[in-house]
């Protein structure tokens, strides 16, 4: 009996931050996830309608675009039909905004992880890890806290294109 091969999960950046985006590819491509991005909100639409992915990063803040509206969208099950085919995707917010009602607010709209940015790439590919098993029935770690399987930290890492373990302290 032949082994079947592991898919390799897609994965879809969406963030103004070339630079960052960039580094997440890196990443996530060393770590054997398919990754597409969008570095301009205007392309958004285009993406979401011809890309199926099985996890979203997304930032909330780009010019021109709600980071609040796409997951708004994105989990409702009356939202735009041409993205239906993405409404089963994971969203994990990568953001610059730590406050805790925003984290609570995305997660009620339907996010499931939100991460502080810069994050910490081994948390990120946890967290991607969690979410996609979450999606298969069966999550990495789950949260000692409260038995959710998602993540909400805040998390002190190096800026994109510094090597793991690096600090601003370390220079």
């Amino acid at each position: 009996m032949k082994a079947r091969a592991r898919e390799k999960p897609a994965v879809l950046i969406i963030d103004d931050d070339e630079h960052y985006v960039e580094s997440l590819t890196q990443l996530l491509r060393s770590n054997d996830y398919i990754v597409d991005s969008v570095t301009d909100g205007s392309e958004i639409d285009d993406v979401l309608v011809k890309t199926n992915v099985q996890v979203i990063l997304l930032d909330l803040s780009m010019p021109g675009v709600n980071g609040f509206e796409v997951v708004r969208q994105l989990k409702d099950p009356l939202g735009p039909v041409r993205w239906q085919i993405n409404q089963a995707a994971k969203i994990i917010i990568i953001t610059g905004r730590a406050e805790h009602d925003t984290a609570a607010f995305t997660r009620k709209l339907g996010a499931d992880a939100y991460l502080v940015k810069p994050v910490d790439p081994e948390l990120l590919l946890s967290t991607l890890r969690n979410v996609l098993g979450a999606s298969r029935g069966r999550p990495d770690r789950p949260s000692k806290q409260d038995g959710r399987r998602s993540v909400t930290r805040c998390a002190s890492v190096p800026e994109p294109g510094r090597p793991p373990g690096a600090s601003p302290a370390n220079r």
